[in-house]
């Protein structure tokens, strides 16, 4: 569980997250945690799985005519159901088989790689150290391991396998502010280094829902990585979802406009973190650093309290920047 340091070219701000629902830390789970708890949850809600089954198509074209009736798996076989969600990340199979296209497209700059460490002293915080070109962000997680993500240039994951885990062990030993090479050389390397060039991580949106369907996270909408806002939408949006179907005569017209109005300032805002820290956004770390209210908003950003336009309002921007001649 953590509290966030943001060190952003020299400037330093942290502390914990305004509370909500008595909460004030965030946490970090691998997704092979987090995916098992949220499958034990719905089995003992009473759900039934079926696992190891690769669905290929779906029963119905989506249409007020043909709305979706079930999935086909690549075995021949079929479920059938009144919804179809589909769930399945950026490279959905069921956004493919309705012939989704993406709308609204942004890309960042970065490439990313990360891994996962024992040994790493956890002093109860997670975030970012920010350098020109650079940004390594660390987080502790569950079972005493901790997670150093390297965003950096494109050629930083080009090569061989050998050749991308040298270039991220490489990169990790260049932040001795956030982890000192003592600590580096007492800890283990307990996982493969994967790597996301910047092309897989390129934004979008999508149609939300249709007759018999709907897709929650990144299925239906893609963010950059690098405010990691991910989870957290695809778990409110599936809430949301569940919430709208559950009552009486329940529909999902409108959980597009509910999903975009969410995203809105989001969007824009996890591609200008995956963009190439420069120069001239030391004024703004500088002031974050130095106004608490500032460094509290930023943080609170990240749990969707703040809205960035409220981070970066034109009065703080003036006194950081200088007013406009």
């Amino acid at each position: 569980m953590n509290k966030q340091r943001v060190l952003g070219l020299g400037h330093e701000c942290a502390g914990a997250f305004t509370p909500i629902r008595g909460f004030d830390l965030a946490i970090v789970p691998r997704r092979i945690v987090l995916d098992k708890a949220g499958v034990d949850t719905a089995l003992a809600a009473g759900a039934s799985g079926d696992f190891g089954r690769k669905v290929v198509g779906l029963i119905g074209t989506g249409t007020e005519e043909d709305p979706v009736r079930g999935v086909s798996f690549a075995d021949g076989g079929q479920a059938r159901a009144p919804w179809v969600f589909g769930a399945d990340g950026r490279g959905s199979t069921v956004a493919r088989a309705l012939g989704l296209e993406k709308q609204r497209p942004m890309r960042g700059e970065m490439s990313f790689a990360y891994a996962y460490w024992r040994g790493i002293p956890n002093d109860g915080y997670g975030g970012f150290q920010i350098e020109l070109g650079r940004v390594l962000t660390t987080a502790p997680v569950e079972d005493g391991l901790h997670m150093f993500i390297a965003a950096g240039p494109p050629e930083m994951v080009h090569g061989s396998k050998a050749d991308r885990r040298r270039a991220y062990l490489e990169f990790v030993r260049g932040f001795p502010e956030s982890v000192s090479a003592d600590v580096l050389d007492k800890a283990e390397l307990v996982t493969d280094v994967v790597t996301a060039p910047e092309t897989l991580m390129r934004g979008f949106f999508r149609r939300a829902a249709g007759p018999g369907w709907a897709l929650v996270g990144d299925a239906g909408h893609f963010k950059h990585p690098g405010t990691a806002q991910g989870i957290g939408d695809a778990v409110e949006q599936a809430i949301h979802v569940a919430d709208a179907l559950s009552r009486s005569n329940g529909t999902l017209d409108g959980y597009e406009a509910w999903r975009d109005a969410r995203a809105a300032e989001h969007y824009e805002w996890s591609f200008a973190w995956g963009s190439f820290p420069r120069p001239e956004n030391e004024a703004m770390f500088r002031g974050l650093a130095s106004d608490p209210q500032a460094g509290q908003d930023l943080r609170d950003s990240f749990s969707r309290l703040v809205e960035p336009s409220q981070v970066l309002t034109s009065a703080r921007l003036e006194r950081w920047f200088g007013a406009p001649s």
